[in-house]
């Protein structure tokens, strides 16, 4: 409970200066912005950490390895440099999750693999449809 509690007090945040940039924009055209301007944004304050050896000002615990998302994909170099374990993952939506969870089970059902006359089909074995 402690670990949750060190992690939750972590609550620094980077502004991704997207609507000061854009404001015309509706925040729909705006996220399509958001991957380059994650890495200009958030790369500087990552190297700061990575270099000072710090998750941030108020903790003294040395950064000891890197779980990096989609996003993140200049955290492979910068892990590499400081010789920091790096784990990469990809997330994932609900409904993929969904999926990877009953994909077994529709096969199980027969529901998949589909057959080549059966593509409009509905699956009707889905739990919640």
């Amino acid at each position: 409970m402690l670990k949750l509690a060190e992690l939750l007090a972590i609550n620094d945040s980077v502004s991704s200066s997207l609507t000061q940039i854009h404001p015309e924009l509706p925040d729909q055209a705006r996220i399509l912005m958001f991957s380059p301007g994650i890495e200009n944004v958030i790369k500087p304050h990552f190297v700061e950490m990575l270099t000072n050896g710090k998750l941030n000002i108020k903790s003294s615990t040395p950064v000891t390895s890197i779980i990096a998302g989609r996003f993140y994909n200049f955290a492979v170099d910068l892990a590499k440099g400081a010789r920091i374990p790096l784990m990469y993952i990809d997330t994932i939506s609900p409904c993929a999750l969904s999926t990877f969870f009953c994909h077994p089970w529709l096969i199980e059902l027969g529901e998949v693999p589909f057959k080549e006359e059966d593509y409009d089909r509905n699956v009707s074995d889905v739990p919640g449809t």
